[in-house]
């Protein structure tokens, strides 16, 4: 019993540790979030070399981020369900986000 108590918490732990570690802490501001769309954080405000571009790498790095950015932002700022809160999780880009022009228009409103 002690060893399946044992095996159990090690599991637990381990889990723990790899989601932890696994999840993308965003932390971004009202004024990140209120302009979204025209800031810093959007891939198509930033000039890329031709290098960059034909690579691609940092493009989709930085299109990866953009969307970790607004998850955070509909996540902080939405009026969510819980269903909500999951589907905007599982979103690969922001036109799949439920409610996030409302986020951004709370964010901005938060951050004038």
């Amino acid at each position: 019993m002690k060893k399946e108590i044992r095996i159990f918490a090690t599991i637990l732990f381990a889990s723990t540790i790899l989601n932890s570690c696994g999840e993308n802490k965003v932390e971004p501001t009202a004024c990140d979030c209120g302009n979204l769309y025209s800031g810093k954080f959007n891939p198509s405000n930033i000039d890329y070399s031709a290098e960059e571009l034909n690579n691609g790498s940092k493009m989709q790095d930085d299109v990866e981020k953009f969307v970790e950015i607004g998850k955070a932002c509909v996540l902080k700022y939405g009026e969510l369900t819980d269903i909500d809160k999951e589907l905007v999780k599982g979103s690969l880009s922001l036109s799949t986000m439920p409610n996030i022009d409302q986020a951004i228009d709370k964010a901005r409103q938060e951050c004038n």
